[in-house]
């Protein structure tokens, strides 16, 4: 799994990777919603078998699930005490307080046993590490550039000084 995260750099294809994992080791549907600038976007559901109507993972009970993970950073959904009518389980993808994302794992009439939840728990860990180092280099691309950009800034100021003087 970590292998896999490393060679992705975009933060959608880090938590498309973690999905696709899930359904491997669960054989259960997916639901991914990325959190930026403290918003959910929209749900990508993944499939581990033939495609179902895709509404069912996309109702409104169950956004109201999943933005309260985002805000609580506690599991909500289905077997828990928090929206238990959803059809999900909803589970922050998070270092520390740091919400990246939310994956719901669609849980029909079958909960996960111990052994699963430790499993997708270090699994979501993993992701969240991969989240946060791709958010560490784009930031760090971003300073560069803004350097740059003010580099070149004071370059031009000085030669419209100088161009300025001359006349």
């Amino acid at each position: 799994m970590n292998q896999l995260l490393q060679q992705e750099r975009d933060k959608k294809d880090i938590l498309e990777v973690t999905a696709m994992q899930l359904i491997k080791l669960l054989n259960r549907n997916i639901v991914v919603y990325e959190v930026e600038k403290a918003s959910l976007s929209a749900p990508h559901v993944y499939y581990c078998g033939e495609e179902e109507e895709q509404e069912s993972y996309t109702t409104e009970e169950e956004r109201q699930a999943c933005l309260w993970v985002m805000k609580n950073n506690r599991h909500a959904g289905a077997t828990t005490k928090m929206f238990p009518n959803a059809k999900c389980l909803y589970l922050a993808v998070r270092v520390n307080n740091m919400v990246y994302g939310v994956i719901g794992i669609a849980l029909g009439n079958s909960p996960m046993d111990t052994f699963e939840k430790s499993i997708v728990l270090s699994i979501l860990g993993e992701c969240a590490l991969a989240l946060e180092n791709e958010q560490s280099i784009r930031e760090k691309e971003e300073a560069a550039v803004m350097a740059q950009m003010s580099s070149l800034e004071q370059i031009f100021c000085v030669r419209s000084l100088m161009i300025c003087g001359l006349h």
